[in-house]
């Protein structure tokens, strides 16, 4: 058992808020490489993994993700960004270089919703004001036909952050879905060296209608970012 005054915890959990010592029953080997629990007394949830939408879904999520006020500000960035390193902007910020959008449906059976994640990043050039450096993440629950989907936003998209949901869960039994990610950040809440909040594995939890509730282990990056 490690000390409650954080002397006797590994380095990184040392620098974090977030972190749970419990004695784990069961086969040790099954829980190996966990991300997270819950109470023995709960059923097992069905998971949603991540799975590729049809192109017409593709599409019409993709043009919803680019019509966003949040995308929109980061295209105008990135069209005066372009002239000035003296090249052709691609048609879409989020489609510059070999970098592509990361698309994931997560459909929650036998009663549960459909959400379609959508995350995306553009990091090129330095630190200064040479460099463009914009992420995007968003979350629409999917209702309608699939021949016509209806797109809900879920979430409050933000300019400086980006998110890889991995899987949909009801963790906690309550009927509400949560979101597992592997990788977020948030630069628009760097710390004093300029590095980004930076969670590599969490839960995103929903207030009301909105997936806002972000949480997991903090893994702090105390280097100069350039």
């Amino acid at each position: 058992m490690w000390g409650d005054d954080g002397d006797d915890l590994p380095p990184d959990w040392s620098t974090t808020a977030n972190f749970l010592v419990a004695k784990v029953d069961g086969d040790r080997k099954a829980c190996a490489g966990a991300t997270w629990a819950r109470s023995a007394a709960l059923p097992a949830p069905p998971i949603a993994t991540a799975e590729t939408p049809r192109a017409q879904l593709k599409a019409r999520a993709l043009a919803a993700f680019r019509a966003l006020p949040q995308s929109q500000a980061i295209e105008s960035e990135y069209a005066v960004w372009s002239k000035t390193q003296h090249e052709k902007a691609a048609r879409a910020w989020f489609e510059h270089g070999k970098a592509r959008p990361t698309i994931r449906v997560f459909s929650v059976q036998p009663a549960g919703p459909t959400l379609l994640s959508i995350s995306a990043i553009i990091a090129e050039g330095g630190c200064g004001e040479d460099g463009m450096h914009r992420s995007l993440w968003a979350l629409w629950q999917v209702d309608g036909s699939s021949e016509n989907p209806l797109l809900a936003l879920r979430n409050q998209p933000d300019e400086s952050m980006t998110m890889r949901p991995t899987a949909a869960v009801d963790l906690d039994g309550d009927g509400r879905v949560e979101l597992l990610f592997d990788g977020f950040s948030d630069a628009g809440s760097a710390n004093v060296f300029g590095q980004p909040q930076f969670l590599e594995h969490g839960v995103v939890r929903a207030l009301g209608d909105s997936y806002v509730h972000i949480e997991g282990p903090e893994i702090p990056i105390l280097i100069c970012p350039c």
